[in-house]
């Protein structure tokens, strides 16, 4: 297969709940082509593993990202992000949002929203503030996701 085919197995994969067999593929893709896939091949493959909850499988993959000096952009790390979301790693989530800050690259709304989001889940409601006033200062617009993010963290720690 091309690099076509290989992107349409992946999505399949995604789409059905096939974890394993699209990080699989992204990996037969890689050797096959004798080149690494394109960032939205990976970021296919992190989708697969957090709809699947494996949060570790999907920052496998972004750190095979880093090593291999794939140009990640936020959508990459978005993508990572929930994963760790989605698995109650609200710890690697903000470690994410740190290495994003780190490459020069700029959190939109979506990496705080899902950010403040893993922090509420961990009853980190203090965080979630400060997340938010973070992103009052790095000039991003709160939208409602922001907003609702917010409130169910301080929800869930009864705050």
């Amino acid at each position: 297969p091309d690099t076509l085919g290989f992107s349409a197995a992946i999505l399949a994969c995604e789409k059905g709940g096939l974890w394993q067999r699209a990080v699989a593929l992204l990996e037969e893709m890689w050797e096959e082509l004798g080149s690494p896939p394109e960032e939205n091949c990976f970021i296919t493959a992190i989708s697969a593993c957090t709809r699947a909850r494996r949060w570790e499988s999907a920052m496998a993959l972004l750190s095979s990202m880093t090593q291999a000096r794939i140009p990640t952009s936020i959508l990459t790390f978005n993508a990572t992000i929930g994963a760790c979301w989605k698995g109650g790693q609200w710890q690697c989530a903000l470690a994410l949002l740190d290495q994003i800050k780190a490459t020069g690259s700029f959190p939109n709304s979506t990496t705080f929203s899902v950010v403040i989001s893993s922090c509420g889940k961990g009853k980190q409601w203090q965080l979630s503030l400060a997340l938010s006033e973070e992103m009052t200062q790095a000039g991003v617009a709160h939208d409602s996701v922001a907003y609702n993010a917010l409130i169910g963290a301080c929800k869930k720690s009864a705050q």
